[in-house]
């Protein structure tokens, strides 16, 4: 063990010889760094108090132990770590001592009070230590070494069978924490499986392929869903009718996790549902409006939990332009043109989805021209934040899409998402980053 001004530790050693007038002849410790001289009968009572001395003549504990220093550390005191050697055999005497039996400050730890002692294995076997121990607490600690020990101590039966003793239990202690450790692994191994089978299955529910302008489709269609967890609570979705018509759908459902993508899944499913059942019953393509309606009655059942979504759904004729769009509760999508910057889609607000059956909700409609592109996000841009807390905002995500005039739909995204993460320079997302982009040709 190092000793410096750095750590505050301080050795003393007391011997006989160095009692205070009164006290020769005594036995260990006489005297710790303060001066105190600490009575015979205390030093009785805390040698006996020793799992190491049970049963062995307090004459020879006493001339053994008197010629070992006392060591006085601070709390957080490192005494051994990992791959040092250990040459002796550390007793408690007052204070606390954690011995981490991996990582430091995990929480496989052994605690080890007054009385109980560290460092017999390395110094028996000759190995380097294996565990970090660490001062819980102001201590003292005597320090016996390997010579003395194997000398003075070793010779006594009694000394034997208590190290022995004392090996046993922490091994049993280390056993069973060890399988406890190995237990929680799997645990946790078996749970981040689950989750990323559920990411899997999660990015299996979205668009993994969007109408192409190549085969005479005269729009330019992207969209990207990145979890800020293993799986996300936004969504996308986008889907031609019998008829040409592009619906399509983007949402935020309130919560994160796995609770979250649940109702992911289960209102990406409704939507497609409803709107099949819908077109199937008319001769024309319906509403977002009369969809988010159906929608909303169906996530209301069973709602135990109060879960709800915000929820942009629209139909875009694909070759006049024509566009309507209902907006419950989701922020108002943007146009970009070819010369100009973004300008937000007049919006009215209705309530987001899941909470009150029966709810009103209402159409909007515009004409996209040749060359503008729709673009459709969640907050999870908007309210992206760097390390002092700002966010990103709507003039930074102007700013962004500005930049991206005359891009296509995948690059005007992906100019998006890079102007995101330079504003968050690392800072981990707190909220799923979602958004599709729309450009008709």
């Amino acid at each position: 063990m190092e000793e410096s001004g750095e750590s505050r530790k301080r050795a003393f050693i007391a011997r006989a010889r160095a009692a205070a007038p009164g006290n020769a002849g005594a036995a260990f410790p006489l005297r710790l760094g303060d001066g105190t001289v600490v009575p015979a009968e205390r030093r009785r009572d805390d040698t006996t108090a020793f799992r190491l001395f049970e049963d062995v003549p307090r004459e020879a504990v006493e001339r053994a132990l008197a010629k070992c220093p006392v060591i006085v550390v601070d709390r957080e005191t490192e005494i051994l770590r990992p791959g040092t050697p250990n040459t002796s055999i550390y007793v408690l005497l007052s204070g606390r001592i954690n011995v981490y039996l991996d990582e430091r400050n995990s929480g496989n730890v052994v605690n080890v009070e007054p009385g109980g002692c560290i460092g017999e294995l390395s110094m028996i076997d000759g190995r380097l230590a294996t565990a970090y121990v660490i001062a819980a607490a102001d201590s003292q600690l005597l320090r016996i070494d390997q010579e003395l020990f194997w000398r003075e101590l070793a010779p006594q039966p009694a000394v034997v069978r208590n190290m022995l003793r004392l090996m046993s239990q922490r091994m049993r202690v280390n056993h069973d924490r060890v399988l406890h450790g190995l237990r929680k692994q799997l645990e946790l191994e078996l749970v981040q499986k689950e989750l990323r089978l559920a990411r899997e299955i999660q990015a299996g529910m979205l668009p993994a392929s969007f109408p192409q302008s190549e085969s005479g489709f005269p729009l330019d269609v992207f969209a990207v869903m990145e979890p800020a967890k293993d799986v996300g609570g936004d969504l996308y979705d986008v889907f031609r009718s019998e008829r040409g018509a592009l619906y399509f759908t983007i949402g935020d459902v309130s919560g994160k996790g796995v609770p979250a993508s649940l109702f992911m899944a289960r209102t990406t499913d409704m939507v497609r549902v409803v709107s099949r059942l819908l077109r199937a019953e008319g001769t024309q393509d319906i509403g977002p409006a009369e969809i988010v309606a159906h929608v909303n009655r169906e996530l209301c059942q069973n709602n135990t939990n109060l879960m709800f979504v915000t929820l942009l759904v629209g139909r875009l004729d694909a070759h006049s332009g024509d566009l309507v769009y209902c907006c419950a509760g989701h922020p108002a999508p943007l146009r970009l043109a070819a010369s100009a910057g973004p300008v937000e889609l007049p919006c009215v607000r209705d309530a987001p989805l899941g909470l009150v059956p029966g709810r009103t909700y209402h159409d909007q409609s515009m004409l996209l021209a040749r060359g503008e592109t729709l673009f459709a996000y969640t907050d999870g841009i908007t309210e992206a934040e760097n390390r002092d807390l700002e966010c990103f905002g709507e003039e930074r995500l102007a700013d962004a899409m500005r930049s991206c005039r005359g891009a296509d739909s995948r690059s005007l995204i992906a100019g998006v998402v890079a102007a995101v993460r330079q504003f968050a320079a690392g800072n981990p997302p707190s909220d799923d980053l979602t958004a599709i982009a729309i450009r008709r040709l």
